[in-house]
């Protein structure tokens, strides 16, 4: 009931904004803020961002509003989607999807866990590695990561001592962040065409990959957790709620951590002589895509770059679109053919696991669909240039990574979803980035788009309403809340690392690289300033 009446209550405010005094200026905005609002009333993403393109159609069509959906169907939807570039990265997120379906059913990954497992000498420790390690390995999504390196290491950690809320903060630190970082993923089609699309709202037509890598040293918050849980393996370093509610059940004692390991309990389906088949068989698959990737780009870039380009110019003349879909289709084909030749997996499986993974991705597409459609709106309200006016008079661009990892930080907390974040928020912050940039460092373009990632990642990772703090929190038998309750303390400590030492001084000039190499050995001394340790 309350829901509804917030409903009613925005859709009015939304109608009725044209016509109030001095509106005009506030019309490029409103459609990004409805859409936030009604993510956080109704917890849908892919619904809010629509809802905001509605109010976008709708102020461009005021002295005719019956207009405002068929105009919204033709020119947003329809036009946005009919794009070859569009259509590409539809195709490619779904065959990717496929992909991961193929190596689930493989059990190549089953197979790599019980070969860390068996190289053990002692259990509870190299199970927290084996999950993060496997998280670094299924980096091809962040839910499937997260179901599949669950699944696969929760019986073991119940047999060996490691605490379930412990597992739970692993699994999910190496879920997203890692598929926000990965070359190839579910997510770089997404992100792709999002930058993309925060091009086009400024009024500039660019290749997005490059920026999408020149923007991975400036993605501080999920490099810095990947740092951070690795450092929480290796130190056994334990704070907050978190060494409350390890239990003296559930912390490992001196007698099983010291334990060799000598039968795994591996869940069924991996039979133990066909495990080096299996490990082969994924691993080559993965190889295949990450390797062949960068084959496309170079080849499909080179005839169109300039002679003696650089390797990232001729990247940037590349159809990455058209790459990744070419690439995503042989990489299916190289993953069947080997799951068939190595391990004799019937192609029939393979054909359902493959088509069941794709249609996982259905839902995913919803929020990219919505997400161009309001892009596109915001792109005919001239929202880039009414927010280059309003920056450049009220914001130094020394602080503008910094507030837009913040303001991503808070949206995708209390949204609960990374991608619409990035679908409301790329779209203001590359045009603004491009008003704001100092001296026209192309870099700095790219050091928002980090920031954007950041900030998305963020909530994703920690927020009680987020898909894969949800699901990882399942897959390890851990209530959601006291998931985000025991993880929020680790996820605090690498946001505000980002931000001080990270966002903060890229702002004012200082390479992300150098900010790295200097907080991230920091970092990892952060155990001996909170030297808090779980009994072992």
């Amino acid at each position: 009931m309350k829901s509804s009446i917030g409903l009613g209550l925005l859709a009015l405010f939304s109608l009725a904004l044209p016509f109030f005094p001095g509106a005009s200026e506030a019309l490029p905005f409103w459609p990004s803020f409805a859409a936030l609002i009604f993510v956080l009333i109704f917890k849908r993403p892919a619904l809010g961002l629509t809802f905001g393109a509605i109010c976008g159609a709708f102020y461009l069509n005021l002295e005719t509003p019956l207009n405002t959906i068929p105009h919204l169907i033709k020119d947003h939807f329809l036009a946005t989607v009919a794009g070859s570039w569009n259509i590409s990265i539809l195709f490619f997120t779904l065959i990717l999807g496929g992909f991961a379906g193929i190596l689930q059913q493989g059990g190549g990954l089953q197979a790599l866990a019980q070969f860390f497992l068996k190289k053990s000498k002692e259990a509870g420790k190299t199970i927290e590695r084996t999950a993060f390690y496997l998280g670094i390995f299924c980096f091809f999504d962040g839910l499937a990561n997260a179901l599949l390196v669950g699944r696969l290491t929760r019986p073991l950690a119940k047999s060996y001592g490691v605490s379930k809320v412990r597992l739970a903060y692993i699994i999910d630190s190496t879920s997203s962040p890692v598929a926000c970082l990965a070359l190839a993923s579910t997510w770089i089609a997404y992100q792709l065409s999002m930058i993309r699309e925060g091009l086009s709202v400024a009024g500039i037509d660019g290749s997005p990959y490059p920026i999408f890598l020149q923007s991975w040293p400036a993605n501080f918050y999920c490099l810095f957790s990947l740092l951070l849980v690795g450092t929480v393996i290796q130190k056994s370093w334990i704070i907050g709620p978190m060494k409350r509610m390890e239990t003296s059940e559930e912390r490992a004692t001196v007698a099983v951590t010291k334990k060799p390991i000598s039968e795994p309990e591996i869940p069924s389906g991996t039979p133990p002589d066909r495990g080096p088949m299996r490990i082969t068989a994924a691993l080559s698959s993965l190889a295949f895509l990450i390797a062949s990737l960068f084959v496309g780009l170079w080849w499909n870039g080179r005839s169109l770059a300039p002679e003696n380009a650089g390797w990232m110019e001729v990247i940037g003349h590349a159809d990455s679109a058209l790459v990744l879909l070419i690439v995503s289709l042989g990489s299916v084909a190289w993953a069947i053919a080997a799951h068939w030749l190595f391990i004799k997996e019937s192609v029939r499986n393979l054909d359902s696991a493959f088509w069941e993974g794709a249609m996982q991705m259905a839902k995913p597409l919803t929020v990219l669909l919505a997400a161009w459609a309001l892009g596109s709106t915001l792109k005919d309200l001239n929202t880039a240039k009414s927010l280059a006016q309003l920056l450049q008079t009220t914001l130094s661009p020394s602080f503008l990574p910094l507030i837009v990892f913040l303001c991503g930080a808070l949206i995708s907390f209390f949204t609960g979803t990374s991608w619409g974040t990035m679908g409301i928020l790329t779209p203001l912050a590359i045009p603004a980035a491009i008003a704001l940039d100092p001296g026209g460092d192309p870099s700095y373009v790219a050091w928002i788009v980090g920031a954007v990632f950041s900030g998305a990642v963020f909530g994703d990772h920690c927020s009680p309403l987020s898909d894969t703090t949800i699901v990882s929190s399942i897959a390890c038998d851990v209530e959601p809340l006291d998931h985000v309750r025991t993880q929020l303390p680790y996820a605090l400590i690498a946001a505000a690392w980002s931000a001080l030492f990270g966002f903060l001084p890229i702002g004012f000039g200082v390479n992300p690289w150098i900010c790295l190499m200097v907080a991230g050995p920091a970092l990892l001394l952060l155990p001996r300033i909170l030297p808090q340790k779980r009994v072992s």
